[in-house]
């Protein structure tokens, strides 16, 4: 491991709270991943990057960058569309497929010593996107944000000893939930003054 991987490895990544799973082989796990790729992160990694390269006294930083970073752009295009917990509009589609094809062919242009196997993104990502026309609606970040607020209305609806009334009663529950906030954010986008922010409460001045 060089100098510059090196400070990657111990500076960089802790910096932004990204890390490898010990559990996965020394792995990016997928939250590691997305976080990794917020704008933000990558634009302070070229940052690093740059000034590494000059703390060393090595050059070629804007080369290894200008031969990395749009990469990392499509990548991360790719990843908020194939995330995002709604269904696609056609031209999201078709950009989505776009970037399966794209990403793959990029990285091997990078990297050429090794076989790169993205069978999975390039043919069967597109298929089922173009099929079911989302693709995070089926990933496990939706489900987990749901988790606790089932266990919340199962206690809420633990005194039902009918099981069928008991899961009626919780889609109910759901559903008028959905569509409470389905109404905010209705109200909020038609409202000229934008979201609704509470004020601070100020304590009264004496008289």
């Amino acid at each position: 491991m060089g100098p510059i991987e090196k400070a990657v490895e111990t500076q960089f990544l802790p910096s932004i709270n990204v890390s490898r799973d010990v559990y996965f082989g020394g792995k990016f796990v997928g939250v590691m991943i997305k976080r990794l790729m917020k704008k933000e992160n990558r634009e302070a990694l070229w940052m690093f990057l740059r000034a590494q390269y000059a703390k060393h006294g090595i050059q070629g930083a804007e080369v290894l960058i200008a031969k990395v970073k749009p990469l990392f752009d499509a990548f991360a295009d790719l990843m908020h569309l194939a995330r995002a917990c709604r269904v696609l509009k056609d031209e999201e589609v078709e950009q989505l497929c776009k970037l399966c094809a794209s990403v793959p062919r990029q990285l091997r242009k990078i990297v050429t010593n090794r076989q790169i196997k993205t069978h999975m993104l390039e043919f069967e990502v597109p298929a089922f996107v173009r099929r079911w026309r989302t693709l995070g609606l089926f990933c496990e970040d939706p489900f987990e944000s749901i988790h606790g607020l089932m266990n919340k209305l199962k206690s809420r609806y633990a005194c039902v000893r009918d099981r069928c009334k008991r899961d009626e009663l919780m889609y109910n529950a759901l559903s008028v939930l959905k569509e409470t906030a389905e109404a905010i954010k209705k109200i909020e986008k038609q409202s000229s003054r934008g979201p609704y922010k509470k004020k601070a409460r100020t304590q009264p001045t004496p008289p």
